[in-house]
């Protein structure tokens, strides 16, 4: 924290499941002692035959999970039940201003019920916390099991006796909580509203400037391989709408006579396997991820290849292979010797190829394209030598804008960082903001950023 905000007078030591320290004035309470209505306030989902995919019906109740809790978005999902099966579940049920903390996998993570959510009942991934609300704030609640490293500390090591070796009611319960009087976690809150608000404007600013990036990144990617690198060359009507004019020398031939399509499947053993998931959206760069494993029967490739993701194409998975391996079968494996292979996955990561792609899939949940469809596109094609040269100015042009993007990333990293510190700071009690004003100062931008 930066010598901004100062530290309480007095504190008095604890040493007490990672809380060292507290403000003299401010208790450690369990949460057991916090719940309203003792432990009616804190529930569990239905387990096992309670809750069967034979009770999910179209219209009906919410059922909420973790996913609403991680997304922090309360309309993801689909699970409903009938009304007369919650007349059986009431006791599930979730209203305004619950506490819903995640129990497995992702566990730990915590959100508020909110106002405009439809009604519905939790299942057992989640945990239900009412507490009482003229002890504590349930913000103040949330902050502390979300932001605090001595909670989470304290979640890890109790949760590491448990049957699960995870969290349940049981460690919920027993978590202890450094906790200020009802008027002081008022006013915590509201510097919080402040000086978190601040913060997260320069997190947009940072976030827009990456968009208007990406956007002059594709600007140029599509530039480039639709219209080449001189300005003074002489153009014709490619005959393409989406395509407009090229070069006058350049022809248009569809995609499947200018690449390979590869496509024999087979079980490879000691190679390196590449899924959707490796592959980052639009930029086509691979990162190595150990939970990525073959999906049954796999692709092999060789260095040189572009894998362009045929699944949700609007994603923009294409990769220009940098070694040797196997795939997933979701990759369209194509080589060619007609273009710089390098070209043909720049051209294959252009917006204009991509919505044309998208155009195209089926289903719903999981849309496709298939080769049929993307074989015919059409593809601008330029001379090897003209399409390597492209290429290499491309490489030296998003290697540009990547790094900027890079550094816009760092910066919202270092602002997210410092929001959570200024956030467990004021709810643990490390800085004392009783007498703030709320009033805002012309430098508080830089104030934020030091």
């Amino acid at each position: 924290m930066s010598g901004q905000y100062k530290a309480y007078g007095e504190y008095r030591v604890v040493k007490l499941n990672g809380i060292e320290k507290l403000p003299s004035l401010w208790e450690i309470k369990q949460v057991r002692y916090l719940l309203k209505d003792g432990y009616e306030g804190i529930k569990i989902g239905p387990f096992g035959s309670a809750l069967k995919l034979d009770d999910m019906v179209e219209e009906g109740v919410r059922v909420y999970g973790q996913e609403n809790i991680i997304n922090k978005d309360f309309s993801l999902g689909s699970r409903n039940i009938s009304f007369n099966k919650y007349k059986d579940m009431v006791c599930y049920g979730v209203s305004v201003g619950d506490i819903l903390i995640t129990l497995m996998g992702t566990s730990g993570k915590c959100e508020i019920f909110p106002y405009e959510a439809k009604k519905g009942i939790i299942d057992s991934h989640l945990l239900r916390i009412r507490v009482n609300k003229k002890i504590i704030i349930p913000r103040f609640f949330k902050l502390l099991i979300d932001e605090s490293p001595e909670i989470k500390h304290q979640m890890l090591i109790q949760g590491k006796g448990s049957i699960m070796h995870g969290l349940n009611s049981g460690v919920i319960k027993g978590l202890n909580l450094p906790l200020p009087t009802f008027l002081e976690q008022k006013l915590i809150l509201n510097f919080l509203d402040h000086e978190t608000a601040k913060i997260d404007t320069l997190i947009d600013k940072q976030q827009q400037l990456i968009e208007l990036l990406e956007e002059k990144r594709q600007a140029v990617i599509s530039h480039a391989v639709t219209k080449g690198l001189d300005p003074d060359v002489p153009m014709k009507d490619s005959g393409v709408e989406w395509l407009g004019e090229v070069p006058i020398e350049w022809d248009i031939m569809r995609l499947k006579f200018v690449v390979s399509l590869y496509s024999e499947k087979m079980f490879v053993s000691n190679s390196v396997y590449v899924g959707l998931e490796n592959i980052s959206s639009g930029s086509g760069k691979y990162s190595f991820k150990e939970d990525a494993v073959p999906d049954g029967m796999s692709l092999p490739f060789r260095k040189g290849d572009v894998l362009f993701g045929k699944l949700r194409p609007y994603l923009a998975k294409s990769w220009l292979a940098t070694f040797s391996g196997v795939c997933s079968s979701e990759f369209l494996i194509l080589r060619t010797n007609k273009l710089h292979s390098k070209f043909l996955n720049y051209f294959s990561l252009a917006k204009e190829f991509i919505e044309q792609v998208n155009s195209a899939t089926y289903g719903s949940k999981m849309p496709r394209a298939n080769w049929e469809f993307i074989g015919l596109l059409p593809v601008p094609k330029c001379s090897y030598e003209l399409s390597e040269s492209i290429a290499a100015f491309l490489d030296h042009e998003t290697a540009k804008i990547d790094t900027l993007i890079e550094l816009q990333q760092q910066q919202i990293e270092l602002l997210k960082e410092r929001r959570t510190a200024l956030i467990s700071a004021a709810v643990t009690g490390k800085i004392d903001v009783r007498d703030w004003q709320g009033h805002v100062t012309q430098t508080e931008s830089d104030e934020v950023m030091a």
